[in-house]
């Protein structure tokens, strides 16, 4: 069996402590999602992405997806640190919260944690279905959804563009600006404004 990718579950119960607090539960497909805008936010802090550690594709119907999140949604699920509410959503479990206390402890993922702070912040600003579609009208995710196949993203050609439009954003704000919500926040209105000036 293969074995669960230690920083998608990381990632998995981070996201799920931080949207939790501020929605209660959280649809499943919302992990891979803020999963997804957080290595962005760590690509705009300079960080080579294949460190994330874990890969992304954009699927048929236009959703980030990762299968590492995927199955160590399954495994938070499996061992009690997570069940399913009566509306399909995810909750984690009081041993869920203790886990991430205890992984959030340790250096390897403590890094992480602005990038998917700074993800999940933007639920405090911005309407959840807001924040889906700016990130899924990316070049690379509606591409996916008009051949109807799933390709991946983050793929060299995407890091260049992501490099280039983060160059400017930084340029902009500051590459230090400390709160990385707002870098997020600015990148996901400009991207909802040229799928608006599109469609």
């Amino acid at each position: 069996m293969q074995e669960v990718n230690p920083f998608a579950f990381f990632d998995c119960l981070a996201i799920s402590t931080r949207l939790q607090d501020v929605l209660d539960a959280v649809a499943p497909a919302e992990v891979h999602l803020f999963a997804y805008l957080a290595c962005l936010l760590s690509v705009y802090r300079g960080m080579p992405v294949a460190r994330w550690g874990y890969s992304f594709a954009g699927t048929h119907n236009g959703s980030t997806f990762s299968p590492e999140v995927e199955m160590s949604k399954e495994l938070l699920l499996r061992t009690g640190h997570a069940t399913v509410t009566e509306f399909g959503y995810l909750q984690l479990t009081s041993s869920g919260c203790k886990e991430y206390e205890l992984l959030a402890s340790l250096t390897v993922n403590s890094q992480r944690i602005e990038y998917l702070v700074g993800a999940c912040a933007t639920v405090l600003t911005l309407p959840l279905g807001w924040i889906r579609a700016a990130i899924t009208s990316d070049r690379q995710m509606r591409l996916a959804a008009e051949l109807k196949t799933t390709r991946p993203l983050l793929t060299e050609t995407a890091i260049d563009e992501f490099h280039e439009d983060f160059e400017l954003l930084a340029a902009g704000l500051g590459a230090d600006v400390p709160d990385l919500m707002i870098p997020a926040i600015v990148w996901l209105r400009s991207m909802k404004e040229i799928t608006t000036s599109v469609s």
